[in-house]
């Protein structure tokens, strides 16, 4: 079983490009995850493990003391630092810190938690708990890696994908 323990417990303060050209102040990523410093460092981490197959572009962030009520669909990968109260659709990576909480389903590919969910997570891949997260709510996923620490108050339903054409599931 793979744990992040290649990444460090560390702060990051410089200032990266985004995608669309401008730059953004690292910082507004390193909120406390456990082990996992950044946004960028979990999805190059992500990307590497072969679990998370490519991780995505980290192109949303939902900052600490911002509240959104109503359905969040984000294409590629999204980090919550604050809060969400409506359902979250992801098409890769859904991180929530350790401040940050959702009210509502959580659809993505993967999702990685030291917060809270209050409502049920929807994966085709690996839901991880960090020692810090809490969550109400069932889960479906290929995989779950839970923290000593983590609550969890529900139901898990895992599957794993079969691979097309073998019948045969991978793992």
């Amino acid at each position: 079983m793979e744990r992040w323990s290649g990444l460090e417990s560390r702060r990051v303060y410089s200032r990266s490009q985004t995608s669309g050209g401008g730059s953004i102040d690292s910082r507004i990523l390193s909120n406390d995850f456990g082990p996992l410093i950044t946004g960028e460092a979990i999805l190059k981490k992500a990307q590497s493990n072969s679990d998370f197959g490519r991780g995505g572009e980290l192109n949303t962030i939902i900052g600490k003391g911002t509240s959104i009520n109503g359905n969040a669909q984000v294409q590629n990968s999204l980090r919550v630092d604050g809060k969400i109260v409506g359902n979250v659709y992801a098409t890769e990576t859904v991180i929530i810190g350790k401040e940050g909480g959702i009210e509502g389903e959580v659809h993505a590919k993967h999702v990685l938690l030291a917060g809270r969910v209050k409502g049920n997570i929807i994966t085709s891949g690996k839901v991880l708990l960090e020692n810090t997260a809490s969550v109400t709510g069932d889960i479906h996923a290929a995989r779950l890696v839970v923290d000593e620490g983590a609550v969890f108050d529900g139901q898990c339903t895992m599957k794993l994908n079969k691979t097309p054409g073998s019948g045969k599931s991978s793992s």
